[in-house]
């Protein structure tokens, strides 16, 4: 709980992100390249969950398959641990 606002809850949310590639992409990408890729895919977040929640959604972005060939990143950067007492 933060100290400016301490009737407040911040719960967990998750919602995927997509971002297909295949090995040989990723092995034949610069670091740029990549790099710029995750950075699209997270500045698209916001629009493709906003489309889910209205119901726009053209697929499932839940449906993400988890095995060998899935790598799962996450960012907890912007979550404020640092702001906790």
């Amino acid at each position: 709980m933060r100290r400016d606002q301490p009737n407040s809850y911040y719960g967990n949310c998750l919602y995927p992100g997509g971002l297909a590639k295949t090995s040989q992409d990723i092995k034949e990408a610069s670091l740029v390249e990549i790099v710029t890729a995750i950075r699209e895919a997270k500045d698209a977040l916001s629009t493709r969950f906003l489309d889910w929640m209205s119901g726009d959604a053209k697929e499932n972005h839940y449906n993400v398959s988890l095995d060998h060939g899935t790598l799962i990143v996450t960012d907890w950067s912007h979550v404020g641990f640092n702001e906790v007492d």
